[in-house]
């Protein structure tokens, strides 16, 4: 029989924790053909195994009523997918012999093999990064370039990894096939911005709760994000025409030798965002990581207090970071004429001892002035941190 359909997927169903069972309607010669990926809530991907995980049902005549269904020993719990597809073994099973008789469908399933072939390739190239029809860039270039671009904003995003509000990195890929040589010059662009970025984040480190001077230090190495930007735009054969100088979102026209292209270039600037609130802070001070980076107390401090650092009033903090990752954050707390001091740290209201800078813990507040506390807070490893903490006082 013919195959009259090119597709060789089903789903992704998203899972509920209560459906086991799920179709597919391409043609397969036995169970083992069926291949089934699960998704977690984080896009890991994992590949099932067949019978441990689930068992496979196929239809009585593949080539009438092509297909069947999947049945997962465990239902796929909630925000979870499964994608059905086709691993059929690439090989050529058939032998014809001079003297022996066959059926015409032994043939027909040979031709249908090697089409089954074609459109598990087909599949799989589809996912594939690919250049244009007539570029003349190459693919190990391109890659490249990918892998260098990602790594230059994976270093400036880690950066500034305790800002709200980040906004996506987009880096307009076809400029490179336009011209790769800008490739390089942009990549090299993007290194220094990183670099710039980095020596920003040990600016912050050092200053240990001097909001002011770490916000500078953060604003340079926004403006050499947007310069590198600035630079790969024009670098790329078409001229910036707008840098917005409170955003860094820089906009420009490439054009190529293939074409004329308008759009967004964007390196999107990172911005620190301030809460400031016209009160004291409470005995037990929540401090929402996914709303502000640094909150400031207005009002003058009327008790000692305790500060609760989570992701928001929904979503824990270990949640929000990764093992390996660290955020800095900053509490200004007012003081009238008697001064009060936060005496201990929770994290997502467990408490944290903190390592103070100078090695001594603070034991009060300063009278008549601005209190910055600073925590570098790192997570070591599932729901178990280090804190690193500093009290300067403003006057």
């Amino acid at each position: 029989m013919s195959i009259s359909s090119t597709t060789r997927k089903a789903g992704p169903f998203s899972g509920n924790g209560v459906t086991v069972a799920f179709p597919f309607t391409y043609k397969v010669f036995q169970t083992s053909d069926v291949l089934v990926v699960r998704t977690d809530t984080s896009g890991l991907e994992t590949t099932l195994t067949l019978t441990t995980d689930y068992t496979v049902a196929l239809n009585a005549n593949q080539d009438a009523n092509p297909g069947g269904s999947v049945t997962m020993v465990v239902a796929p719990p909630t925000g979870y997918l499964l994608t059905l597809g086709s691993q059929v073994t690439q090989t050529q099973p058939l032998v014809l012999t001079n003297t022996g008789g066959f059926y015409p469908t032994v043939i027909n399933d040979a031709l249908d093999r090697l089409t089954i072939f074609a459109q598990q390739i087909q599949e799989q190239v589809s996912r594939a990064v690919k250049v244009g029809f007539s570029s003349g860039i190459s693919t190990d270039t391109l890659t490249n370039y990918i892998v260098s671009v990602y790594n230059n904003l994976a270093a400036i995003i880690a950066v500034n990894a305790n800002q709200t509000n980040i906004q996506t990195v987009v880096l307009n890929l076809s400029a490179i096939a336009a011209a790769p040589s800008a490739a390089t010059a942009a990549a090299s662009s993007a290194s220094a911005a990183s670099a710039s970025a980095t020596s920003a984040s040990g600016s912050a480190t050092s200053a240990s709760g001097s909001a002011t001077s770490a916000a500078g230090s953060a604003t340079a190495a926004n403006n050499s994000a947007v310069a590198a930007a600035a630079s790969a735009a024009s670098i790329a054969g078409g001229p910036v025409t707008s840098v917005n100088s409170r955003t860094g979102a820089v906009t420009g026209v490439l054009d190529t030798a293939g074409g004329t292209m308008t759009g967004a270039l964007g390196v999107q600037a990172l911005l620190e965002k301030v809460t400031v609130t016209a009160a004291a802070p409470s005995a037990t001070q929540a401090f929402d990581a996914m709303t502000q980076v640094v909150q400031y107390f207005t009002a003058n401090a009327a008790n000692n207090f305790t500060l609760n650092v989570r992701g928001n009033s929904g979503t824990t903090l270990n949640t929000m970071m990764a093992v390996g990752q660290s955020m800095t954050i900053a509490v200004l707390a007012t003081n009238g004429a008697t001064p009060y001091y936060a005496n201990a740290l929770q994290i997502d209201g467990s408490a944290v001892t903190p390592k103070w800078q100078g090695g001594t813990a603070p034991t009060t507040g300063n009278a008549s002035s601005v209190d910055a506390y600073s925590y570098t807070i790192v997570k070591t490893a599932n729901a178990t941190f280090s804190a690193f903490a500093a009290q300067t006082k403003f006057a």
